[in-house]
């Protein structure tokens, strides 16, 4: 397990030949750091500086983020052992069907094509945020998020990426958002380690209090008109009222 301490004062000592890189397991970095002599000296400085200074969690969740996984799996088998006893105890009633007209085929079909761009968008958000291209990840996470504004667990992956951004306004924003929209998985809020930043803020907890939800003063107008603005456009495509291309046209203006 990589230690902060450590790779503060490689930073500070051996900096400029990018040996807190090659540490922490960057070696693209490391490399690109001997190029740019002497500029890598301070650049190695202010890293020690911000190494040091940083909160244990938000070094463990950037740069010991394999040695999460085993907590995260218990936790998740946790959940999955909790579901199953739920199943088995639960009784299956038979419900009325109600016979009504499905979709047309073009309906069918402009849907399945829907999930089938959501679905590579999500994924190459992902990718990108396993890799440490958050900016990347962010575009490509709200271009999927146009497709399904309602989507909880995106919802909670837009506010890991903001908290591993740093950015505590968007990650509350988005968190509370995913709760609200179905998001009911707690413990993966309480122990993610790409939360960390959001849950060592002071208002974290009167926000969990609130059934995570922000108080009057944290709130801030970010994104929420932004979805509204996306749902009245996927209405008036299902209506029938956009066209497919007339609708990627209203959606890029938006999310550009």
């Amino acid at each position: 397990m990589r230690d902060k301490t450590v790779a503060g004062m490689l930073a500070i000592f051996l900096g400029a030949f990018g040996i807190h890189r090659f540490y922490l397991g960057q070696i693209f970095l490391g490399i690109l750091y001997i190029f740019v002599l002497p500029f890598s000296a301070l650049i190695g400085l202010i890293d020690g500086i911000r190494f040091l200074t940083m909160h244990q969690d938000v070094f463990d969740a950037k740069y010991n983020r394999d040695y999460q996984v085993q907590k995260r799996q218990y936790h998740r088998d946790k959940r999955t052992h909790r579901r199953n006893e739920r199943r088995t105890r639960a009784k299956v009633k038979p419900r009325h069907q109600v016979k009504r007209t499905g979709p047309t085929n073009r309906e069918r079909t402009a849907r399945a094509n829907r999930k089938l761009e959501f679905k590579k968008l999500y994924a190459e958000g992902k990718k990108y945020f396993k890799d440490y291209q958050f900016d990347e990840a962010e575009s490509t996470y709200l271009k999927a998020l146009s497709l399904a504004p309602d989507h909880p667990q995106l919802l909670f992956d837009l506010a890991c990426l903001y908290a591993m951004k740093e950015d505590t306004d968007k990650g509350f924003e988005y968190l509370e958002l995913a709760v609200h929209k179905g998001f009911n998985d707690f413990d993966q809020i309480d122990n993610d380690p790409n939360l960390a930043y959001l849950r060592i803020q002071d208002e974290f907890l009167d926000f969990a209090k609130a059934g995570y939800k922000r108080t009057k003063s944290q709130k801030e107008p970010l994104d929420t008109e932004l979805l509204e603005q996306l749902r009245q456009l996927d209405i008036l495509r299902s209506r029938g009222l956009l066209t497919e291309l007339e609708f990627e046209k209203e959606r890029n203006k938006l999310i550009h």
